[in-house]
């Protein structure tokens, strides 16, 4: 019977229900089909893109098969010389034994004939210990010593393989955290809880240890003290670290694990002693050079590594933009504006008096990076 005025009657819950599990599986399937056709072009636009690369003009052509037998009564031409083969490109040899391209003459108060770095000689093990795919580089260093300039120079300029990335933006353990915690402690980064939820094999990292001149880098510690704690009497001088050298600082390198030291070159020294004695393979970079001659940084970094290094022209160089600053963006001065400041030798010397340098030689003279990345040129 029909309902009344022409009213009509809903449809049954259980049929409602029925009619729309069949609206989402036609949405589902016609979802799917558009993803198939997307990624059936794809594939298509990709081989095409391979059949149109240009031929390498210096692989030698293939031989061309031999001319037909000619009757006995016909006449012979006389014989054509062989055309030369084409010249084969020589073996690019491995990345330890590329000759390294003269570097500018430097005139900075830094300047040393070569990239200073500790550690190569453990190169060619890191390589053979992982396969080119998984080789991992990431930056550490003490605070305000341009491990984040460091990190985007190599990560803009060597190329390992074709497709991916092979960076860390910091160790495992944490880039400003002892080498003492390696394999003890993980940073939230690859931590269980965060939204990587991986963590790296330790050996297939190659930890990139960025050193900075502690002449410089106390008074930026001053300015920028992170989670260094200073002693009350440095953070009330106008020309810290001087003259309250000898007071003892700590670290807060985690909110509970504070670590003390007897004074801020202390704390350079048995920081940098920790990566300095570690048995595993680890570059040490003077910020310095990094600064005053960033690709040859990055080539060193890039030979050691297995990858190919930008060109010249491409090479691209931290902080180079006007406004950007070098290193930390905390730091105030862009790198037009460091590469005058720290081309002075004079600025090295600022605020210490002679007993200041006295207690430096005394402190961090008999320690080996402190006189091969040549720090103590006027110290001692």
């Amino acid at each position: 019977m029909a309902p009344p005025g022409g009213l009509r009657v809903a449809k049954p819950f259980a049929e409602r229900v029925q009619s729309g599990k069949g609206k989402l599986i036609r949405g589902a399937l016609a979802l799917l089909l558009n993803w198939l056709v997307i990624a059936w072009w794809m594939h298509y636009r990709h081989h095409s893109m391979e059949a149109q690369r240009p031929v390498d003009v210096h692989k030698a052509p293939p031989p061309r098969p031999p001319p037909p037998a000619r009757s006995d009564s016909a006449p012979k031409a006389a014989p054509k010389a062989a055309p030369e083969a084409a010249p084969r490109a020589r073996p690019r040899p491995p990345p330890a034994e590329r000759p390294r391209a003269a570097a500018a003459a430097r005139s900075d108060p830094y300047a040393t004939n070569e990239t200073l770095v500790l550690g190569a000689e453990r190169c060619a093990a890191f390589r053979a210990a992982n396969p080119k795919l998984q080789r991992r580089f990431a930056p550490a260093g003490l605070f305000n010593s341009a491990t984040n300039a460091l990190w985007r120079t190599v990560l803009n300029n060597c190329k390992l393989t074709a497709n991916g990335r092979h960076d860390l933006f910091m160790t495992p353990w944490g880039k400003h955290n002892p080498a003492s915690w390696r394999g003890k402690h993980t940073a939230k980064m690859f931590s269980n809880a965060s939204v990587l939820q991986w963590a790296p094999r330790l050996d297939s990292v190659l930890p990139l240890v960025i050193v900075k001149d502690p002449l410089t880098w106390m008074p930026s510690t001053c300015r920028h003290p992170y989670a260094v704690r200073l002693h009350p009497a440095q953070k009330q001088s106008k020309t810290c670290p001087s003259p309250h050298l000898a007071k003892p600082v700590s670290v807060a390198f985690q909110a509970d694990r504070v670590l003390r030291y007897d004074s801020l070159p202390a704390l350079w020294r048995d920081w940098h002693a920790e990566y300095y004695d570690a048995p595993y393979p680890r570059l040490m970079l003077r910020s310095e050079d990094l600064l005053f001659d960033p690709a040859g940084v990055a080539r060193t970094v890039c030979d050691c590594l297995g990858g190919d290094l930008a060109a010249e022209a491409d090479f691209v160089i931290e902080g180079g933009k006007k406004g950007v600053a070098f290193g930390h963006a905390q730091d105030t001065k862009g790198r037009r504006d460091a590469l005058a400041f720290y081309g002075d030798a004079t600025r090295r010397f600022e605020n210490y008096a002679p007993d200041d340098l006295a207690f430096v030689a005394a402190a961090l003279g008999d320690f080996a990076p402190f006189r091969y990345f040549r720090y103590d040129r006027g110290v001692s």
